[in-house]
Formats: structure tokens, sequence, C-alpha cells
């Protein structure tokens, strides 16, 4: 253990000596810390800022009837689930987002589709 301390303080000593050494060091020491903050900052609310974004929403879901015949429709829980939810989104609900005129246009650039259990019949 005593030579642990020997070797620390020599190394502590020779790092003082040398000026850009010792920024290395530090720089070396505080560049992770410094993209781990930013990184957390940038990623903190990213739906914050979204009440602007007007995203059209509509279920293309047919729903299936499972094996014990009951009816299940996803795509209509997901849309109710969207209406619940706090309006942090500018939502728009149309009928089919499919429709040319509203993808094309600047008004409604993403579109939300759902088509869950479709594939399941």
């Amino acid at each position: 253990m005593r030579n642990i301390w020997k070797i620390f303080k020599t190394d502590i000593r020779t790092l003082s000596k040398c000026f850009f050494a010792s920024v290395v060091v530090v720089a070396i020491a505080l560049l992770p810390s410094l993209y781990a903050w930013l990184n957390i900052y940038s990623n903190w609310d990213p739906y914050g800022n979204t009440g602007g974004i007007s995203i059209a929403v509509a279920s293309l879901d047919q729903g299936y009837t499972d094996e014990d015949g009951v009816y299940e429709n996803k795509g209509d829980d997901v849309v109710a689930d969207l209406r619940e939810a706090p309006a942090s989104t500018g939502w728009r609900w149309t009928p089919m987002p499919r429709d040319e005129s509203m993808t094309t246009s600047a008004k409604f650039r993403p579109c939300a589709t759902g088509c869950c259990s479709a594939h399941r019949r």
C-alpha cells in the first residue's frame, strides 16, 4: 500500500510541473460528465414544446374476434387513450389519414395511423 501512495504522489508532482498534461487530465475527467449532463438536459422534457405541431390521427384497424368470441379493436383503444391524454401535442382526429391532400399539405405533415390487430384474423 505504501508503494501505491508513493507512485500516486510522484505522479501528482510530475503532473503539477507540466501544464499541458494537467489540462489533458482535467479534460479527460470532465468531458464524460459534461457529455452526460448535456445529454440528460436535452432529453429532459422532449414533449414540452410540441403543442404547435399538428398530427393527424386515424385508426384503420378493422379489429378481430378472438378465440373466446370477443371482438377486439386495438386501434380504437389507442385512439380513445390519445383522446383522454393531456393535450401536449396537437392531435387532429381524421377519418382517413391517407388522403393525398392531407399528407402533402403543410397543415398535417406527420400522420399516425393504426393498423394494430388486422393481421390477427
